[in-house]
């Protein structure tokens, strides 16, 4: 999240989380866990193309802009509590 909240491109290693968030964004690139070679080659596209490292970096900065500021964040936990309480 911090890559990304700062508008950097990011390499991800396989993760159920960060899978979803990217299939809504496109703001990662997925390597699997211990692919040392498709590592390799996410490190070798990024440092060859300065437009994907823009693109990637630019999505990721925004869905995060959107998606995760503190009182947004804080506000759905309240909510939640309250619903639990109250039902």
């Amino acid at each position: 999240m911090e890559t990304m909240d700062s508008g950097m491109h990011a390499i991800e290693l396989a993760s159920q989380t960060l899978e979803e968030l990217d299939m809504r964004t496109e703001s990662l690139i997925k390597v699997p866990t211990f692919n040392s070679k498709l590592f390799a080659e996410a490190i070798l596209q990024l440092a060859d193309s300065s437009q994907d490292r823009k693109i990637i970096g630019e999505k990721g900065k925004k869905h995060v802009m959107k998606h995760f500021q503190i009182n947004k964040n804080m506000a759905r936990v309240i909510e939640k509590i309250d619903k639990l309480i109250n039902n």
